[in-house]
């Protein structure tokens, strides 16, 4: 397209605005599954005295959400993109035939 902003390499560039609505920002559902109740217990654990649970519960939503999003882009994305493609009924027809 004529429009399409190119890096040095010639690939185009990806405009990083947020997604339409409907769609998720990204896939953080894993990485909250995994951080919340390790960050819950230790944020308890260590401001149960000098905060209220308001602001407990503020901490580790935004902690949570942090390294989720951390989770994604570091770790998530990078191994589904080692995972093998997975082949079309239509294509795999034909390689048998």
């Amino acid at each position: 397209m004529a429009g399409d902003a190119r890096d040095r390499a010639g690939h185009r560039q990806r405009k990083h605005t947020l997604p339409a609505p409907g769609r998720p920002l990204r896939d953080l559902s894993y990485g909250v599954y995994i951080y919340a109740f390790p960050v819950q217990q230790t944020l308890i654990s260590l401001l149960r005295e000098r905060l209220s649970w308001g602001a407990i519960l503020a901490s580790t939503l935004c902690t949570v959400g942090l390294l989720a999003f951390a989770s994604w882009h570091l770790v998530e994305k990078r191994a589904l993109r080692l995972k093998p493609r997975r082949r079309s009924s239509t294509s795999t027809a034909l390689a048998r035939a």
